[in-house]
């Protein structure tokens, strides 16, 4: 979530999805939680069926991956996420990766001769 520059990187196609499945952004990488994120037709059309959409497990909405679910949500709404993934996406481009390695990479190093035998 938000680490292409945009909160899903399917907005940068224009491309409106029926449905989105989102899960392990949702959690930072920290809790397992998952969701589904429905367009209304949908939700309009299972609320005329059964109503009812069968999903999920018995450890379904454990308070600490919905905290976690909720501090990501927070930090996106906030646009801090969007700024990070700009400076990211600069950060691993070609020209960004070689300045770095050049600058930070040395591949001489001094040797140790006890480290040689």
């Amino acid at each position: 979530m938000g680490r292409t520059g945009t909160l899903y990187a399917v907005e940068q196609d224009g491309i409106v999805p029926a449905l989105i499945t989102i899960a392990k952004g949702l959690g930072g990488g920290y809790q397992p939680i998952g969701a589904v994120m429905a367009q209304q037709r949908i939700v309009d059309a299972m609320q005329q069926g059964s109503g009812f959409f069968q999903h999920g497990h018995t450890y379904l909405g454990h308070a600490i991956a919905c905290a976690a679910s909720l501090a990501v949500q927070d930090a996106c709404d906030s646009g801090w996420n969007r700024r990070w993934a700009r400076i990211r996406m600069w950060a691993t481009s070609a020209a960004a990766a070689s300045s770095w390695a050049s600058n930070w990479c040395k591949t001489e190093r001094p040797s140790r001769p006890s480290t040689l035998r």
